[in-house]
């Protein structure tokens, strides 16, 4: 599954991610361990995000949580994570987290890919209700629901 959005993809969180996680992770680290400290704290180094990652792809495919990845088309940078999380199958829920590298943020970027897959969790997924938990800080793309 791959979504395009103008000079930019969302797909499924793969193995071969691990290496720009870290690299994403590192540059990122003031804004993420604030919002994002699990994540932060676990793809410090290489190692830790191969491990990271495998999780991920695991709780995917059990369709426990979904991780995507936000690339840029051309250099297939990563820029930004979503989450589909918090997920209750009886009540068909979900939460959205996200966030996007500093030099990606205010182009829309992600608002488009929250669109694109919001569309995704309900049609291809089931669920009816998907929520977004704002931080306050306004000045930040890093949201943690």
């Amino acid at each position: 599954m791959r979504l395009d959005l103008n000079g930019f993809y969302v797909s499924p969180i793969e193995l071969k991610d691990a290496w720009n996680l870290c690299n994403f992770i590192v540059a990122n680290e003031d804004r993420l361990k604030i919002y994002f400290p699990k994540t932060l704290e676990q793809n410090l180094n290489p190692t830790l995000s191969n491990i990271f990652v495998e999780k991920k792809v695991k709780q995917f495919n059990l369709k426990e949580e979904f991780l995507f990845t936000l690339k840029a088309i051309k250099s297939k940078e990563l820029v930004g994570l979503i989450y589909i999380k918090e997920l209750n199958w009886d009540s068909k829920q979900g939460e959205f987290a996200y966030c996007i590298d500093y030099n990606a943020e205010g182009k829309g970027i992600t608002s488009k890919a929250i669109n694109k897959l919001s569309e995704y969790a309900f049609l291809e997924l089931g669920l009816e209700t998907l929520q977004i938990i704002a931080h306050k800080n306004k000045y930040t793309s890093c949201y943690q629901q």
